[in-house]
């Protein structure tokens, strides 16, 4: 019975291997069995294989030029060490690390050091770690886990990458350091002698219970009205229709995220079509946009059909889909066929675009405003309304009143799901885990909340692509398998890139993050500006600080004040926000004072 239950496993894993060479004919045979060997083939669900086939599908777009960059990164010299601390010895004493030749190829800031080695491979995935920093913590870990000589120390790098990962986002944040703190929180008033903040201390209050209303079926179309703005379980709450956020800064959001799908279409291009009265919605203005770059190509062409049934596949995959009508299912597929031609069959963007388009339509359903509307009243609506009314109580028999003190039990709303979340939200162009990074609606005017939430999935999304590129190259440096050692690297080399792009956008949002911080702390008054740099990295302070001033400007009448702290948190006890500041501003040509916690900045050096 074992036998032939191997048997089958393994030409289940044989004819699935053979179907997918067929499909992707660019990609060598070994690489598809490495994925497939980091997946238990057998207990494969249909949207696992629908992911397996999206990377795959990305790895065979332009194969002949990927094989190119990874043949010349694992050119670089192989240092060979019969220990860690041989290699981390060799990497001391060269004074010229091996790069590539080509030092356009993106992968060459990924080969300081032979990738094949623990220390290269590292600096790949932490690139702004220092190569010392690295060389400490693959010591500590041959110590901690009982290895002689860190031979062993490589079959654990899973546990390294697993120590950096919680050295590189740790979850309080420090006075001069990370700038991923809670951001819920109202900050603490705060009096201000000599640039120092002082956090006024007062006692810790107690959480106040959230009341739950009650009310009849009568009062039900009012709870509607006032629930949540985000629709399906969206990441992002839409806008009430009183609320203070400017339609226009939402419609400049959306313009720019479809300028970014659809490259080189600028975010201008896709305003005049929110401005246009011919556009009675979002959702509309949003297709007679697809429409025009559609129409503007001088060749015709239908989206491949292999990739339109794809995408197709992928929305029926999901469980917002099934709970969508008949028509609304219709109008869903052929939006499907219109996002695909406008993007060139680039599935992901899409995909994104599908997506965008759904959020709107159901915008336009729940009655929020994420963007204008050019509706014209309808002549005698009232009047159409209380006919309707009249018509209808003829229709139908009076139904048994109830007694006022009788209650109606209404279920509560499903919780979110992953899928739902997909509303409001569109993916990225190489997104694994359906998840998004550019948000629909508001950007860089999303609440604390919503920014925050966007980092956390970042990080969370970085961690797994970090230990997904961790057990590939454990596999590409095993002692067995022969050639698909080689295939192994390929591998990690490609989660090493997904991680560093996902390193980037961190950046962005945990800056975004940052700014939202010093914008509620901010202070203006008739004889200045203070602005509290607190809980944010250098670059993000001079960054920020530079914002300011080019916003609100300085003179010596009305100067604006920084306060970086006295690097009382810091690693090391000294300020680091402070001097990396001053040193920006000065070189920037501003006339800037020091105080014992802060800046002043009294205006330009004339020209």
């Amino acid at each position: 019975m074992h036998q032939n239950s191997t048997g089958g496993h393994q030409m289940t894993a044989v004819t699935l291997l053979e179907e997918l060479q067929l499909e992707f004919p660019s990609l060598d045979s070994s690489l598809i069995a490495a994925f497939l060997s980091e997946r238990d083939v057998e207990s494969l669900t249909k949207k696992q294989l629908r992911k397996l086939r999206r990377t795959l599908a990305k790895l065979a777009t332009g194969a002949s030029h990927d094989e190119q960059l990874i043949s010349e990164a694992l050119s670089c010299t192989h240092i060979d060490g019969s220990s860690i601390s041989s290699s981390a010895r060799s990497h001391e004493s060269t004074s010229a690390p091996s790069t590539v030749t080509d030092a356009s190829s993106p992968l060459a800031s990924i080969c300081i050091t032979s990738f094949s080695s623990l220390l290269g491979f590292l600096q790949a995935v932490f690139p702004e770690i220092p190569p010392a920093r690295l060389e400490r913590v693959i010591s500590d870990a041959s110590f901690d886990g009982g290895f002689a000589d860190g031979v062993d120390v490589e079959q654990d790098v899973e546990r390294i990458i697993q120590l950096l990962l919680m050295e590189e986002y740790p979850g309080d944040p420090g006075e001069d350091g990370s700038t991923f703190g809670d951001l819920e929180n109202k900050p603490p008033p705060m009096s201000r002698e000599e640039g120092q903040v002082v956090n006024a201390k007062g006692k810790k209050r107690k959480k106040k219970l959230k009341t739950i209303p009650l009310s009849d079926i009568r009062q039900q179309r009012h709870v509607d009205e006032g629930a949540s703005g985000s629709p399906h379980g969206s990441r992002f709450t839409l806008p009430s229709k009183s609320s203070n956020v400017d339609i226009w800064t939402s419609v400049s959001s959306i313009s720019a995220q479809l300028a970014t799908l659809l490259h080189p279409y600028s975010e201008s291009y896709f305003k005049s079509f929110f401005h246009s009265p011919e556009s009675k919605t979002p959702a509309i203005a949003v297709r007679h946009a697809l429409t025009a770059i559609t129409n503007s190509r001088d060749d015709d062409v239908s989206p491949d059909m292999t990739v339109l049934l794809n995408l197709q596949d992928i929305l029926q995959s999901t469980s917002e889909y099934n709970e969508l009508s008949e028509k609304e299912q219709k109008r869903l597929c052929l939006d499907a066929h219109l996002c695909l031609q406008a993007v060139g069959s680039r599935i992901d963007n899409a995909l994104d675009l599908v997506w965008l388009l759904h959020s709107l339509d159901a915008d336009d359903a729940a009655g929020w405003k994420v963007a204008p509307y050019h509706q014209e009243p309808l002549p005698n609506q009232d009047n159409c309304i209380l006919e309707t009314s009249k018509n209808a109580a003829q229709l139908w028999p009076r139904l048994p009143s109830q007694p006022q003190d009788d209650w109606n039990v209404v279920p509560s709303r499903k919780g979110p799901t992953g899928a739902r979340r997909h509303t409001v939200s569109i993916l990225t162009s190489n997104d694994s885990h359906g998840t998004s990074t550019h948000q629909i609606g508001f950007a860089k005017d999303t609440g604390p909340a919503g920014l925050k939430e966007r980092h956390d999935d970042l990080q969370t999304r970085i961690r797994e692509a970090s230990m997904s590129a961790a057990r590939a190259w454990k596999g590409g440096n095993s002692k067995k398998g022969g050639s698909l050692k080689n295939v192994g690297r390929h591998v990690a080399m490609y989660h090493v890139e997904e991680v560093r792009r996902l390193q980037e956008e961190l950046k962005d949002a945990a800056l975004d993050v940052a700014r939202v911080r010093v914008n509620a702390r901010k202070k203006a008054t008739t004889s200045g500006t203070v602005i509290d740099l607190h809980y944010t990295t250098t670059a993000q302070a001079v960054i920020l600080a530079r914002e300011c001033l080019r916003d609100h400007g300085a003179s010596n009448s009305c100067p604006m004040e920084f306060i970086t702290g006295r690097g009382k948190h810091s690693a090391d006890g000294k300020a680091v926000l402070g001097p990396a500041v001053y040193g920006a501003l000065i070189e920037d040509g501003w006339i800037v004072s020091t105080l014992p916690a802060g800046l002043i900045v009294h205006g330009r050096l004339p020209n």
